[in-house]
């Protein structure tokens, strides 16, 4: 078999490797992209007028979803191989669409929430921006008491998203130093010395 006979099937092999690659990137590119889009569809909802009569009820089952897939990261994140070889801002922007969502989750209860009954918070109604101001204050505890949780249920609610907000963050700082540490203990190939010349 010739040299050029050989060279065909690797060629051939290396052609369908690179169109496996590419076709991985697309799917997780597309994947960031639509975990983004989904991640602002809560505060997306903060725009539109909160409805009464028991409907924050409706929204609890969403939070409790948020909060699972808080959980599920750590499983994705940690332990996935595929996303383990993914670059670093692959990581980080899921991580950062996760927290948008479950952010937005709890916000978009608090305003629904407010719009049920005026004993749940002091002042008695939020506004959309009053909600993600409530939320964002309450996520980096840095509370400023112009808002505030008065029952039981609210403190409640209060209290879950600040243990989300709080584990998020130590996905995320997790995460980066486990890749700090994968990266120190596999440095990337150094070019070959050149060889000796004969000299």
């Amino acid at each position: 078999m010739s040299s050029d006979d050989q060279a065909l099937p690797r060629r051939a092999l290396a052609n369908i490797r690179a169109a496996v690659k590419r076709r991985h990137r697309m799917a997780i590119i597309s994947w960031v992209v639509v975990s983004l889009l989904v991640a602002t569809w809560p505060w997306a909802l903060l725009s539109v007028p909160a409805r009464a009569a028991g409907s924050y009820w409706a929204y609890v089952p969403l939070v409790c979803l948020g909060v699972l897939l808080a959980v599920a990261w750590v499983v994705i994140l940690l332990r996935s191989e595929i996303l383990r070889a993914e670059p670093a801002i692959v990581v980080a922007l899921l991580v950062i669409a996760q927290t948008i969502f479950t952010e937005g989750t709890f916000a978009e209860l608090y305003y629904a929430m407010s719009a049920n009954s005026p004993h749940f918070f002091d002042p008695p109604t939020l506004t959309g921006i009053d909600a993600a101001y409530f939320t964002i204050t309450t996520a980096t505890t840095t509370g400023m008491g112009d808002i505030h949780p008065i029952s039981g249920t609210t403190r409640l609610v209060v209290s879950l998203q600040v243990i989300a907000s709080l584990y998020l963050t130590a996905i995320a700082v997790t995460t980066a130093f486990q890749r700090v540490l994968a990266r120190d203990e596999h440095p990337p190939d150094k070019p070959a010395d050149p060889p000796p010349s004969g000299r």
